[in-house]
């Protein structure tokens, strides 16, 4: 490598991403030295029927992303406190999420930036060498991944400013994510030689129109080539709606909580679309047709945008969805539709949002009961220790988030079952049936 490659690529270097940084780097070095025609993107045969041309780059891009994976950009929605810089997100009074899902900073702007310049390389190769490498399924998927991750961030800014999916107008501004992303590709695209990126980069509108784009196309492809030999190349995957899903939940702009719902009944629905044009127009008020079956991320997703939309209806709606997705899940035993901790999580939420105290109390006894039963059984049963991975572990949570119904319900005996539910929170843990129990300064 030269001495001043090595160096822009160390100054860029904020995030610690040191392993998918030289693998960029060693990608750069591969098509400069004109590799791609000589099997840069090749499998043995034994696999290359399973593992796409693609899988390089999308590994970089994945590896890239992984500050963004988990917490920050998917969590807190609001201005954060000043005493903590901006680096954890004001929860706007709900008191019922772990602060590790509200961190946001200056990283996950580093790593949008990276993972979208991999992105773009990889668009270029499908251009320029489509017989070694093109679009598929995998490569699609990372896209939608990309561009759901700019508008999280993007939609970040909207909330805070009042954008709505509008560019905020003063270049100068400084401390948006909008403008630290357009800085960081500026000063990218001056040191690669490339153009900069069109403003639509740099709206939350902007991504979601891009996502869009990209699904249909998809969608396109598959249904061109799904009785040919391409079937499985661009065979719809889950996740390209998973994405779609959580970049309209989180982008804060009007209209789209129903624009989720309807991709959500068009996954609901996969198996009994017919998917030709008719079924299209005359479904298009209700559903959008999709090709995947929703998944725990896509039920979650949607449960998060009602619980962030508070009110009796959608309330009502995330009790009716969990009892949906409970009974789906109990007749087919599909663990992709499971309901796990972040699902009881979300609609524990959404009811105590809603001031439905009773509801609330309900379903974390139904799960008090299902943990009890699941801790006599294991001491005496090899299946029951099987059952801990699927087991729901009530934890402080779900608990802050039924004290959070007690104070905001009207029932005059509110605050003595509130007082009693701490209490048991206290034995829970001290007695150690249940340490994820603990009060925290959000329960006092």
């Amino acid at each position: 490598f030269s001495s001043s490659a090595h160096s822009s690529f160390a100054k860029q270097n904020v995030t610690g991403d040191h392993g998918a940084r030289q693998a960029e780097h060693l990608l750069d070095w591969s098509i400069s030295n004109s590799l791609v025609p000589h099997g840069l993107f090749n499998h043995s045969p034994d696999i290359s029927d399973v593992i796409s041309p693609n899988y390089t780059c999308v590994n970089i891009i994945e590896t890239y992303l992984l500050p963004c994976a988990y917490g920050g950009i998917i969590g807190g929605i609001r201005q954060s406190d000043d005493n903590y810089s901006g680096l954890i997100s004001y929860d706007n009074g709900q008191y019922a999420t772990l602060t590790k899902h509200f961190a946001i900073n200056a990283s996950y702007n580093r790593a949008i930036v990276d993972a979208t310049r991999v992105m773009m390389k990889m668009k270029n190769l499908h251009t320029r060498f489509p017989e070694y490498i093109s679009s598929d399924s995998l490569s699609i998927k990372a896209e939608l991944n990309v561009w759901s991750k700019r508008a999280y961030v993007l939609g970040r800014d909207d909330d805070v400013h009042g954008g709505g999916g509008v560019l905020i107008s003063d270049r100068n501004q400084t401390g948006t994510s909008a403008n630290m992303l357009r800085s960081l590709e500026l000063e990218d695209a001056s040191l690669n030689g490339t153009k900069p990126f069109d403003e639509s980069f740099y709206t939350v509108s902007g991504c979601l129109e891009k996502m869009e784009e990209i699904l249909s196309n998809a969608e396109d492809e598959y249904t061109k080539n799904m009785f040919g030999p391409e079937k499985e190349r661009y065979k719809p995957h889950v996740d390209w709606y998973n994405h779609i899903l959580g970049a309209l939940i989180r982008s804060n702009t009007e209209g789209t909580l129903s624009k989720a719902k309807m991709i959500f009944r068009g996954m609901e629905e996969f198996q009994n679309n017919s998917h030709d044009e008719n079924s299209r127009s005359n479904n298009q008020g209700a559903i959008r047709p999709c090709w995947s079956s929703p998944d725990t991320v896509s039920y979650n997703t949607i449960l998060f945008g009602l619980s962030q939309n508070p009110g009796i209806v959608q309330g009502k709606e995330a009790g009716e969805l969990l009892q949906k997705m409970n009974e789906n899940y109990g007749r087919s035993n599909n663990p992709s539709i499971r309901p796990d901790d972040v699902t009881y999580g979300v609609v524990l939420n959404a009811l105590a949002q809603s001031g439905m105290a009773r509801e609330a109390e309900s379903i974390l006894e139904s799960l008090e009961e299902e943990y009890n039963d699941f801790l006599e059984r294991s001491q005496s049963s090899d299946i029951a220790r099987n059952d801990a991975n699927i087991i729901v572990t009530p934890n402080n949570t779900m608990y802050n988030s039924v004290l959070n119904a007690f104070a905001r319900s009207s029932d005059p005996n509110s605050a003595c079952k509130a007082e009693a539910l701490f209490s048991r929170m206290k034995t829970l843990s001290s007695t150690g049936k249940n340490p994820a129990a603990e009060p925290d300064i959000v329960s006092l």
